[in-house]
């Protein structure tokens, strides 16, 4: 197996560097790199909070094996390897810092860039395969690999820290097809041999579990696999052509989803729907949206508009029926249409088929049935890859017959263009105040854009005196941010989160105006009457109000406090815990944190115990000095805590001064 990857898999990495493409491909790298570079300055953002800074697991370095297993599971067990990597990020570099960060996430986009030249190549320079082009192989790689390492949609992905998730999964994809084409190249003419069918069996069922656990969605390569073997080789075997095998691809493309409808119809359907529960739209709602959302990825990928990008899109249109709007029926017959005549059509323009299938298949998890968020752009960083797949064909055919010098000026005014949106798009995502505008400017229907540009505006007004700012601009700042977060009020009244911030602001900053009362009010009454979905926005907003509370300057008096944490419990049961909410207004009122014994009483008769509770309730009896209690607590979190996901806290329990 060692010959079989240094003869082939090196070979073909290595590719002849004094190659005048792979040269031009290597200067388009380096255009990528300066292009990101007024992106890397910017701070971490929203998911990158809890998932980076804020995981204590993460936070313990790769000391001994213990602690390797705990940044593993540093996501809830999920994407480990993603995680692993954050935390020898950390244990390298000494801290978990956005530049560095980002750093390495541009050095895996650049990477998976190259990893996709070579796969291109592979593609189109090997006669066995239905996309041959022979001494234009060089070019259409060229063409489809800088136009994805270029692709302003990938802005949102590399600069966005903790989707080094998505990057990973799709460098392991991107390798584990290429380990597939070569193997597959050698076959088709002349059979396999010496165990080669085992070795690319090992090899690709490991860089399968590697994509797995950078992100779920990388176990989509053993769907690809068969949409490669039909596009491209066609059951081509020792020289013949063995049409069992083209047939046997051809049902591997249909038979996932037969079998995830299997799997839906035997039970699964329970599971998927009770997660349901914690989104605002519906099953068959999201279903249908996505016909129409798969449509415009569609659409950013071919025509790269960066006015239509953005951060957030909650202001898209909710899908109600196949009539509400009229686009959904569209969207879905003409997805039906489109497929139906690229299968027709595949002898005859193989990558065409190929490129909306692959796009299909690597949206599949992601853009289906899947109770996730609606939309985001990171989700189009792997489908892309086969989307350009015919643009470097038929690109590579066209050009190969038009003059150099008009080839040179078509090749530099693209690499210009594409380069410059990077730029544009790097450029906003350097600073957070210029980020939430910007996607504010784009898309001002969007509450959520309003809300996030409005918290950007408020946190320059806490950090005034770190920015120099005088007294009359940083108010300037806080009421610029109290409009977008009433704008955000207007277009979605039944939100808390903006509610819960401008009584924070009322109360802290404009006390003036006499209006936090109404806030109050108004948030009691939305609460009674809520039935919707808590956002993560909306939870962090209510951690914001009980510190403002507990710290007096949001004028709640216990009771109110009690009052507001149990309507809360009751309009959003389960995502609301109302011992947490309790517990940060006790402790923002001062160490003593009197009234949290009555709240862990509470909690103790509730049988609601879980393993989040169980740090704060052991530092309440040591600081009580309750040893028999608080070894008794111990003993019930060790018991319960089966993975040893807090053994870190359980240790740091009795280590000595």
């Amino acid at each position: 197996m060692r010959l079989i990857l240094t003869s082939n898999t090196v070979k073909l990495a290595v590719l002849k560097f004094s190659s005048p493409y792979t040269l031009c491909f290597l200067l388009v790298v380096l255009v990528a790199f300066i292009s990101y570079v007024p992106g890397l300055s910017g701070e971490f953002l929203f998911d990158d909070g809890p998932v980076l800074v804020d995981n204590s697991r993460l936070g313990l370095g790769i000391k001994n094996f213990d602690s390797l297993r705990l940044a593993t599971q540093a996501y809830g067990g999920n994407r480990p390897l993603a995680m692993l990597s954050f935390a020898l990020h950390e244990f390298l570099s000494g801290s978990i810092d956005p530049l560095s960060v980002k750093l390495v996430n541009l050095a895996i986009h650049m990477a998976t860039g190259w990893a996709i030249y070579v796969l291109f190549f592979s593609l189109f320079r090997s006669e066995k395969t239905s996309v041959f082009l022979g001494s234009r192989a060089g070019l259409a790689a060229l063409i489809g690999a800088s136009i994805w390492l270029l692709h302003p949609l990938h802005v949102s992905t590399v600069l966005y820290a903790v989707q080094r998730m998505a990057q990973l999964s799709t460098l392991f994809v991107v390798l584990g097809l290429l380990t597939y084409v070569n193997y597959r190249v050698k076959w088709a003419e002349r059979g396999a041999i010496n165990g080669e069918i085992g070795a690319a069996l090992l090899w690709i069922s490991l860089l399968t579990l590697l994509a797995y656990w950078s992100k779920q969605n990388g176990v989509l390569l053993i769907w690809l696999l068969p949409l490669v073997e039909f596009c491209f080789f066609r059951g081509q075997w020792n020289g013949k052509d063995l049409r069992w095998i083209s047939r046997l691809a051809l049902l591997g493309i249909f038979l996932p989803p037969m079998v995830a409808t299997i799997y839906v119809s035997a039970g699964g359907w329970e599971s998927i729907m009770s997660y349901y529960s914690l989104r605002d739209f519906s099953l068959q709602e999201r279903v249908l949206t996505q016909s129409r959302l798969l449509w415009r990825y569609l659409s950013w990928l071919l025509w790269p508009n960066i006015f239509s990008m953005g951060f957030q899109h909650d202001y898209v249109e909710i899908s109600k029926s196949l009539m509400s709007p009229l686009t959904t029926l569209l969207s879905l017959l003409s997805w039906a249409v489109v497929l139906t005549a690229a299968l027709y059509f595949v002898k005859l323009s193989p990558s065409i088929f190929f490129a909306l299938a692959f796009f299909l298949i690597a949206h599949s998890m992601e853009s289906s049935f899947l109770p996730l968020e609606m939309a985001y752009e990171h989700r189009n960083y792997m489908p892309a890859v086969g989307v350009f797949v015919p643009i470097a064909y038929y690109g590579a055919s066209y050009l190969n017959k038009a003059p150099r010098k008009g080839l040179i000026l078509a090749a530099l005014v693209c690499i210009t263009l594409l380069s410059s949106l990077v730029f544009l798009r790097s450029y906003s995502w350097g600073d957070d105040l210029r980020f939430t505008r910007d996607n504010l400017a784009r898309h001002p229907d969007s509450p959520r854009n309003n809300y996030f540009y409005g918290n950007a505006l408020l946190r320059q007004w806490r950090q005034k005196e770190q920015l120099e700012l005088s007294e009359r601009a940083a108010e300037e700042y806080a009421a610029k941010g109290r409009h977008y977060l009433e704008i955000m009020h207007r277009l979605d009244p039944s939100d808390v989160g903006a509610i819960v911030m401008l009584y924070y602001i009322d109360s802290t900053i404009f006390r003036s105006l006499g209006t936090s009362e109404y806030w109050h009010d108004k948030l009691m009454s939305t609460l009674f009457s809520a039935d919707q979905v808590l956002s993560a926005t909306e939870r962090n907003a209510l951690v914001l109000l009980m510190e403002c509370a507990g710290q007096g300057e949001c004028q709640m008096t216990p009771g109110e406090v009690d009052s507001l944490t149990s309507a809360l419990a009751d309009s959003f049961p389960g995502q609301v815990d109302e011992f947490e909410l309790k517990t940060i207004y006790l402790n923002s009122r001062g160490p003593n944190m009197e009234g949290l014994a009555d709240v862990m009483e509470e909690v103790v008769l509730a049988n609601r115990m879980t393993r989040d509770k169980y740090p704060i309730l052991v530092a309440h009896k040591i600081e009580q000095r309750e040893f028999g209690e608080m070894y008794r607590l111990v003993i019930e979190w060790l018991r319960i805590d089966r993975n040893k996901l807090d053994l870190h806290l359980q240790k740091a329990i009795f280590a000595s001064d």
